[in-house]
């Protein structure tokens, strides 16, 4: 598979006066949105009743509640804050990034027809002349 970098540019570097005065925050949000565009060279979901549970190489799982509630989280680095819905849209797991000031993110994690590839799309809004940006990874089912 083939990937091109791109160059993500978020909201807050754009038009918040606020968060150009804290370029630390600036950039932080910038690098976080960079590693949600970046490919996990593995992936495993276990579907549980209210929850799907993802591993990204090999790490620590992350638990997302499937019930459309908001909750208030924190990227890694403790700087980032974003509220996150995750909910079954038809077949497809959609959980939304809302980061404080910063670009509305959207990931959509769906199986191919026979059932043999995970798509996962990451939709990162833009705004003002920036366009909205997707980016589909593709992930094949190992041979067992």
């Amino acid at each position: 598979m083939r990937i091109k970098k791109i160059h993500v540019m978020t909201r807050c570097c754009l038009l918040d006066a606020r968060a150009l005065d804290n370029s630390d925050y600036c950039h932080a949000t910038t690098a976080y949105v960079r590693r949600l565009t970046e490919p996990a060279k593995t992936l495993a979901l276990t579907i549980r009743d209210t929850s799907v549970s993802i591993v990204a190489d090999g790490l620590s799982p992350r638990i997302l509640a499937t019930d459309d509630k908001k909750s208030e989280e924190r990227a890694g680095n403790g700087l980032v804050k974003f509220t996150r819905r995750t909910r079954w849209q038809g077949p497809a797991l959609v959980t939304e990034l809302d980061i404080e000031r910063g670009p509305k993110v959207e990931r959509r994690y769906e199986l191919s027809p026979g059932g043999t590839e995970l798509h996962v799309s990451t939709r990162i809004q833009g705004s003002g002349r920036e366009k909205d940006r997707t980016i589909t990874h593709v992930y094949e089912r190992p041979i067992e």
